[in-house]
């Protein structure tokens, strides 16, 4: 199911739908956490995703769109925003 989320998350973000795809990161990252562990190559890609998620938000501006989840706050947070 994680990998779903991932999956459609990215897919989101290819259109535009942040504030989407940060919900389905959300998701995934705890199931994927729980699962196979913070240290796993698969939550390892998500997390990457997930950032490459914000990174864009921010670059576009767009960080209004985005949710005030605690995951999403401390991302922000550790690359200055």
């Amino acid at each position: 199911m994680a990998i779903a989320f991932n999956n459609l998350a990215s897919f989101y973000r290819s259109q535009g739908r942040y504030g989407e795809a940060e919900l389905l990161f959300i998701q995934a990252i705890p199931i994927l956490s729980n699962t196979l562990k913070d240290n796993h190559s698969t939550t390892e890609i998500v997390w990457q995703n997930f950032t490459f998620l914000l990174l864009q938000v921010v670059q576009e501006n767009r960080i209004a769109e985005l949710s005030h989840h605690p995951i999403t706050r401390g991302v922000l947070q550790s690359v200055g925003v």
